[in-house]
């Protein structure tokens, strides 16, 4: 059923829902589908005027209400049990009559994440545990691990004795159980006591740029300028090579202006291939060039020596075998290894995490007022928590919040957090797993919330686009076009 990800808008949905039934008596075929559920919300989003992710569940629960479906849990696996349950909760039978279907007690934590993408099976759990209808058990250590989560994200009241209902239904007989016990105990304590934070450095504050550098020479010294009104001390650590889109036909209008990607349209694939060698050339910096750009374009801790700037050779074998998440981690967690665990909570009050292109709207400037006003929370382009198919999680393009809880942020690392540890040994996996949610679900075991950053984010700054002039020049330079 992958062929769900392709439909266009919700009647084609529907019409989906109802071949489905019609050519095969049941709804069974659409629930075997295996599919990206981000993906099915990119694809129907623009014919969609609110959140896509509301839009769709009600739309399929009111499918379900029209078709009088009826679901036996006892007949689905699992994987079809978790798309009957996020997509039309109330149809499936025992559930309906709270009752708690037999297969939420091996559920994974993808499973467990996907169904509770539907706000109406955290509060369908609420109330069971509430009425004291489930026992030790008969949810799995997953399960009550992302209800926990998803408890957060959705900010329910009373957070703390929900998490208190969910330790006493842990059945510590196996080693997740008991890690799971050990995770909700900590996120229960750090509720119940939140100790207030207080400056000592008179607001001094450390900002930490990490990541790829794109369009450099605009986005430096627009960072610089949203800076500007702290006390602040900048560390950068980056690649030497600025981060740059491949050309192919398909990106040809994200580096081109529109003139000069109709001419690119007419190349053949081969001579793309050459145009994307000859621009890689052309964009490629000696490492000496990108330091003294950062140097130039920001204040430094110390300009003159290396403990203020960073620039890893991205070719290196230990760097090539990175994915993209593990790479932006080992950024952030550069300079606590190399100036100390406790460096920045020393030395600063605040400690503001941004990578080096986000572009921020309105050319707001961040004050210490904004840093103050959220001293007890951690600070991100996001709205609020995100709770996705992946997860729990928080923002990451750019992060503040006081030094002491940054500092965990920062040091995100596989054997340096309890995140990483989490995730790996819940999911079943023998790598290391890094991604969106680490940041989240670090913040989360510190009892600590999230807030929306006072700086909006409005994208990425990127290379400037390519005209005709400059393109003519390019295919002259490189004789094999023509």
């Amino acid at each position: 059923m992958q062929f769900i990800e392709s439909v266009g808008s919700l009647d084609e949905l529907g019409d989906l829902l109802d071949r489905t039934v019609e050519e095969t008596g049941s709804i069974e075929r659409f629930l075997e589908w295996d599919g990206s559920f981000g993906k099915l919300l990119r694809t129907l989003k623009p014919s969609l005027k609110g959140s896509a992710r509301s839009e769709l569940l009600k739309y399929t629960e009111n499918w379900a209400v029209r078709s009088t479906l009826a679901l036996d849990s006892s007949s689905l696996t699992n994987s079809q049990l978790a798309n009957a349950l996020l997509f039309f909760p109330e149809a499936v039978v025992s559930y309906s009559e709270d009752e708690v279907p037999e297969g939420l007690s091996s559920f994974d934590s993808q499973q467990a994440d996907l169904i509770l993408l539907n706000r109406t099976n955290l509060d369908k759990f609420r109330d069971l545990i509430s009425r004291e209808s489930l026992a030790p058990g008969q949810l799995s250590p997953e399960m009550l691990l992302e209800l926990a989560f998803a408890a957060a994200a959705y900010r329910i009241p009373d957070e703390k004795k929900f998490v208190s209902s969910l330790i006493a239904l842990v059945d510590q007989n196996t080693w997740q159980s008991k890690l799971i016990a050990k995770v909700l105990v900590k996120r229960k304590n750090r509720l119940s006591v939140r100790r207030a934070f207080r400056e000592k450095a008179a607001g001094r504050t450390a900002v930490i740029v990490a990541g790829q550098m794109r369009g450099i020479d605009r986005s430096l010294p627009a960072l610089r300028q949203a800076m500007s009104k702290l006390d602040a001390d900048f560390y950068v650590s980056t690649w030497d090579q600025p981060g740059r889109i491949k050309l192919d036909r398909a990106r040809a209008a994200r580096i081109f202006t529109q003139e000069a990607a109709e001419r690119v349209e007419g190349l053949s694939d081969n001579q793309i291939s050459e145009l994307n060698n000859t621009i890689k050339v052309r964009t490629h910096f000696a490492p000496e060039e990108m330091e003294r750009r950062i140097r130039d374009a920001l204040p430094l801790r110390d300009s003159t020596s290396s403990l203020s700037i960073n620039i890893e050779d991205g070719s290196k074998t230990v760097f090539r075998i990175m994915n993209n998440p593990q790479k932006m981690y080992y950024h952030n967690f550069y300079w606590p290894i190399v100036l100390g665990n406790n460096y920045f909570s020393e030395e600063y009050d605040y400690v503001v995490k941004v990578r080096p292109d986000i572009k921020f709207a309105d050319n707001r400037r961040l004050t210490l007022a904004d840093l103050r006003a959220s001293s007890n929370k951690v600070a991100t382009e996001s709205t609020d928590w995100k709770f996705e198919s992946w997860g729990l999680g928080a923002g990451d393009q750019i992060v503040y919040g006081n030094s002491e809880i940054m500092e965990r942020v920062l040091s995100i690392w596989p054997g340096n957090c309890e995140s990483a540890d989490i995730r790996t040994r819940m999911r079943g996996k023998r790598e290391p797993l890094l991604g969106h949610s680490n940041i989240g679900i670090e913040v989360w075991l510190e009892g600590v919330d999230v807030t929306r950053s006072a700086l909006g984010h409005q994208g990425y700054f990127g290379d400037t686009l390519i005209d005709v002039k400059e393109l003519d020049e390019l295919l002259t330079q490189n004789n094999t076009i023509s």
